[in-house]
């Protein structure tokens, strides 16, 4: 799940309650009430690192990212496994900063803001 935030710059809470359902084509599109208190849909799009990703996790029913008794990750889970990054990296790693770094990037790619959405 957390090769998922990068790429894709949603945010971690996205990440971890994604479903099939959602996604269409490139897009992931969150409904206003799955969606942070924002009063329209957010749509997320797919790189094609973020649909290699999710492709193979399309035919499970729920939430795409589970581990490994195929039980959906908990925000203690992505916390602990932030955890156990930082100490191999020797830095602390917070899954929100992939977010921000997805809109650096963006920038940095020159992406054209209008049809890039890094909000």
């Amino acid at each position: 799940m957390i090769h998922f935030l990068w790429p894709t710059g949603c945010r971690p809470k996205e990440g971890r309650t994604v479903e099939a359902r959602p996604i269409h084509d490139d897009l992931v599109i969150f409904s206003p009430d799955k969606s942070k208190g924002e009063t329209d849909s957010r749509v997320i799009f797919l790189t094609k690192e973020a649909k290699a990703i999710v492709e193979p996790r399309m035919k499970d029913k729920g939430v795409l990212f589970k581990n490994t008794r195929d039980i959906p990750n908990t925000k203690d889970a992505l916390v602990q496994a932030m955890i156990r990054i930082s100490k191999k990296a020797g830095f602390r790693c917070i899954a929100y900063v992939a977010r921000h770094s997805d809109a650096t990037n963006a920038l940095i790619r020159s992406v054209d803001t209008d049809s890039h959405c890094c909000t």
